[in-house]
């Protein structure tokens, strides 16, 4: 698609979620994480092109392009599920994060978080997604505007969250946060999320700034819209990490839209710039699309801070930290 084609949004993330307080958040989170599988280890003589889907799944890996209808696809999926049979599979433990509880006023709906313009990347807006993944760089974050004990940012791809109707997000990524104590120090970490449970941080998985990620999120439909997985590598660090988990109760996932975000909290940590690379999704159809179609969002947090994003080719797309929003 031509740049003159491509849509912008840039004043919402049109997300209308119910209202939930962050009593019902911890509940929803602890059952999403009672549900939690973690794979086998890849034996050394696995065939991972032979294998049928249910034994790709019992490894954890992410599902096998078509050879014949996406080659590049497959060829890079071969060359990475190779590459995984001599790494080293980590089993994470969870820290729920509860920035609500201390950042919000008390008795204050997080449901009001969404209504804010908080997400700068690439979004296509259709049905029924089942997949998404893309490679990026981990930023090293920097304090952001304002006199604050802490900023925050994450980058993801997710499914869902976008539509006016759609009430869940299903996302995972990398997270890069800054805190002014102790003469100012940065923290990067992987996490998943189903909203509304809270995101859980994988603790013990490695994410450093400069470390190249490939991150995938993938749901079971339209078999069964209860499912979700997560799927990171740190091809620095060689190491990876996948998860199978059920959503919180009466959360499925609809498949209405594939996104490649940047997400700040309030306050945004500054984390300069993030190039999500390889952006592809696909459908329950087994069609795989690509940024051609996607439309780009800027964010503007209360704050002041503006983040925007361009689509630089088809399979990438480039989110800049801006700082102060024009006057």
């Amino acid at each position: 698609m031509a740049d003159s084609e491509q849509s912008q949004v840039t004043d919402a993330v049109p997300i209308n979620p119910p209202s939930i307080t962050p009593e019902e958040r911890l509940d929803y989170t602890r059952k999403l994480l009672d549900g939690v599988r973690f794979p086998q280890p890849i034996p050394p003589d696995f065939d991972p092109v032979a294998a049928t889907p249910e034994q790709l799944a019992q490894y954890g890996l992410p599902p096998r392009p078509s050879m014949d209808e996406a080659p590049q696809d497959f060829a890079r999926w071969e060359k990475m599920v190779t590459e995984l049979k001599g790494m080293e599979l980590v089993h994470p433990s969870f820290k729920i994060i509860q920035r609500d509880v201390t950042s919000r006023t008390r008795d204050r709906y997080e449901a009001q978080k969404w209504k804010k313009t908080n997400w700068a990347g690439a979004v296509i807006s259709d049905f029924v997604f089942n997949l998404v993944e893309s490679d990026w760089t981990v930023p090293r974050p920097e304090f952001g505007r304002g006199d604050h004990i802490a900023w925050y940012s994450a980058a993801y791809v997710g499914l869902d969250g976008y539509r006016m109707d759609s009430d869940d997000v299903l996302a995972g990524g990398t997270g890069h946060d800054y805190y002014k104590a102790k003469n100012g120090f940065y923290k990067t970490y992987a996490w998943f999320e189903w909203y509304p449970a809270y995101l859980v941080e994988l603790e013990g998985f490695p994410v450093r700034p400069c470390d190249r990620v490939f991150c995938e999120v993938l749901g079971d439909l339209p078999r069964d819209d209860k499912k979700g997985a997560f799927f990171i590598y740190n091809y620095t660090t060689r190491k990876y990490t996948s998860l199978s988990f059920c959503a919180p109760p009466g959360v499925s996932l609809r498949g209405d839209s594939a996104e490649w975000i940047v997400e700040g909290e309030e306050p945004e940590a500054n984390f300069h710039v993030v190039e999500f690379d390889r952006c592809r999704a696909q459908k329950t159809n087994r069609r795989w699309y690509n940024l051609s179609s996607a439309a780009t969002v800027t964010s503007t947090c209360q704050d002041g801070t503006v983040c925007t994003a361009t689509i630089q080719d088809d399979e990438t797309v480039i989110v800049r930290y801006g700082g102060a929003r024009d006057k």
